[in-house]
């Protein structure tokens, strides 16, 4: 399938609309570039200095032209009818050269794998074994349905609310989430949903979203810091990723703490900042008028921000950000990984739940595309890297013995899909057809 950059042309309307052609010219710095009218055999190609001109008849409807030359990735400028009431325009640019550092070779994809309804737009999709989950929005509903590994209908449910993903916990329960309230599901018989419980949305995203999995008789979750808020100072504000397990048979659940990923440069400026705050307060306060210390004082910087000597010190200090890291949490059968996707680093736990090994993460291909997330196959128990060239997603098979992404396979059909998930050693890939106002899942086989 052809990879396509886009261009897109906007002027504003002349008075007059003309009835002679349009001239479209320029120069692309390369001989021998092809520009065509779009699914049509019309066009020219530069000469030995990259120059070119087309005329250009059809003025009410948008055109589309393609840019194309061995060795260099095709390019669409697309002209609205706005753009074409003139008598010449000129479209100039430099070609991309191709990089072919993402093999596609062995890949068998079956197209359209399903579609939907016209006027329907695919949500999210998730896996019950080799049955497919589809959340298909509708007007103001939701439609829940359950397909077989071709892609047959086997069962439907239809809700009064409109949800936006199927989250799957780690004792795979299924979880419907609206933009206030959960919904947990399970099945019958006939493959239709049947709810069994309904839960705020705050509640998932404090509790269900932060377990990651079981492991070795416990529960393994995280605690992210996600937001800082404006007026408020926490100790661990710059800490952005804590890894916590409880043992099953505690019975009174304790904490035990696995590992932590902290923006240091963040905490050692907060830090800087927050000593300055302290150090400014004394002396522009009576003494004992307040106490700042940590443990003591309740962390709201708003009241010293209505001391105009302040406030300059407290609005650095507030602006300060720790980066969120992004590290991905991953379980083999007698150890887990932790994945620093910030500086590729791999933090390796034994059944003990006591540091293995450190490792670096490396990529056999190139790894400027990676993507920074990577799915496991739940029905093949692979792990997969996953890339983004062009807006094609691609996946690298992970191997955890040697913490490297493996070379890349074409996992995507379409560009920037709107899910990517993979199951039974499928990448399934959802886009909306915005022309037949339908939603489409392809599926292409992972070698």
């Amino acid at each position: 399938m052809k990879r396509f950059c886009f261009l897109f042309l906007f002027f504003l309307p002349f008075a007059a609309i003309a009835q002679t052609p349009m001239k479209i010219y320029g120069n692309l710095g390369l001989e021998n570039v092809n520009i065509s009218v779009l699914n049509t055999q019309y066009g020219t190609s530069t000469d030995a200095r990259g120059n070119y001109s087309l005329l250009l008849f059809a003025k009410d409807k948008p055109i589309n032209l393609l840019y194309s030359s061995i060795g260099y990735c095709d390019t669409v400028v697309s002209l609205i009818p706005k753009a074409l009431q003139q008598d010449s325009l000129r479209v100039s640019f430099r070609m991309r050269e191709k990089e072919y550092d993402l093999p596609e070779a062995g890949v068998v994809a079956n197209r359209d794998f399903y579609r939907t309804e016209r006027g329907r737009r695919i949500a999210d999709i998730s896996f019950d074994g080799e049955k497919i989950l589809v959340l298909e929005h509708e007007k103001r509903h939701s439609l829940l349905r359950v397909l077989d590994k071709e892609g047959e209908i086997l069962g439907e449910t239809r809700f009064d609310t409109i949800f936006e993903e199927i989250h799957t916990d780690c004792f795979g329960d299924f979880i419907l989430i609206a933009e206030n309230t959960c919904l947990q599901i399970a099945f019958d018989g006939e493959n239709k949903a049947f709810a069994v419980s309904v839960f705020p949305r705050k509640t998932y995203r404090e509790k269900l979203q932060n377990l990651l999995f079981e492991f070795n008789g416990a529960y393994v979750f995280r605690n992210t810091t996600r937001e800082k808020y404006d007026y408020y100072v926490y100790p661990d504000h710059s800490q952005s990723q804590t890894f916590f397990y409880v043992l099953k048979n505690d019975s009174n659940h304790e904490k035990k703490l696995l590992g932590k990923f902290v923006d240091v440069e963040a905490l050692l400026l907060c830090q800087s900042y927050y000593n300055e705050i302290i150090a400014a307060y004394y002396e522009a306060v009576e003494p004992m008028a307040n106490i700042i210390e940590i443990g003591m004082w309740d962390g709201d910087l708003k009241k010293l921000m209505e001391n105009p000597k302040l406030d300059r010190l407290v609005g650095w200090y507030c602006n300060v950000q720790a980066t969120e890291y992004h590290t991905a949490a991953l379980k083999f059968a007698n150890f887990m990984q932790f994945l620093d996707l910030e500086k590729y680093r791999v933090v390796e736990f034994g059944e003990d739940f006591n540091l293995k090994a450190k490792h670096e993460l490396k990529f056999l291909s190139n790894g400027k595309h990676f993507n920074g997330q990577f799915i496991t196959d739940e029905l093949t128990n692979k792990t997969y890297g996953v890339f983004v060239k062009d807006g094609i997603y691609y996946v690298g098979l992970y191997n955890p013995s040697e913490c490297t992404v493996g070379f890349t396979t074409k996992a995507s059909n379409h560009i920037y899909p709107d899910v990517f998930k993979m199951n039974g050693g499928y990448a399934y890939s959802v886009h909306f057809d915005k022309e037949r106002q339908i939603g489409i899942i392809n599926r292409i086989k992972l070698n």
